[in-house]
């Protein structure tokens, strides 16, 4: 009975070490109103390794002052805090800003007529994917978990 409870609390202990958790964002907490401020927050808070995943959501919409909860999903906030700045964004301000790339910007023609969509992007603002207001949660969930991969 002895060696059964021991080797239970050690499967235990050896399973509660292995499990890694993800080190918070430095300034993914709050939103940014432009995407400057959220790379030069990035610049301020180097990663420890010299890969930095952390990655641009932009939000477009008409409402700058809602920050995160312009997701409407704590779920999906929690994930996307993860590793992700926020950027509240309209498409004239993203548009007339010099950094941006010409994938970008045919990103947001998709959109045309939509009040309300997500891009995701890289800190040179390459584009890696995006969706509008009526995409599943779970596939929204399934895209921020994938960073910058395929």
């Amino acid at each position: 009975m002895r060696k059964q409870l021991l080797l239970i609390t050690l499967a235990v202990f050896l399973y509660g070490c292995n499990e890694k958790s993800i080190a918070p964002c430095d300034c993914c907490e709050t939103s940014y109103l432009k995407i400057d401020d959220a790379l030069s927050c990035i610049e301020s808070n180097p990663r420890e390794t010299s890969f930095d995943d952390r990655l641009i959501l932009i939000a477009f919409n008409n409402l700058t002052n809602k920050g995160w909860d312009v997701i409407e999903d704590l779920e999906i906030i929690t994930v996307a805090k993860r590793n992700y700045l926020l950027v509240l964004a309209n498409k004239d301000e993203i548009n007339s800003y010099a950094k941006v790339t010409p994938e970008l910007r045919d990103l947001i023609k998709k959109y045309d007529g939509q009040e309300s969509f997500f891009i995701v992007v890289n800190q040179a603002l390459y584009p890696f994917r995006d969706w509008d207001a009526n995409v599943p949660k779970n596939r929204i969930i399934s895209e921020l978990q994938l960073g910058n991969g395929p």
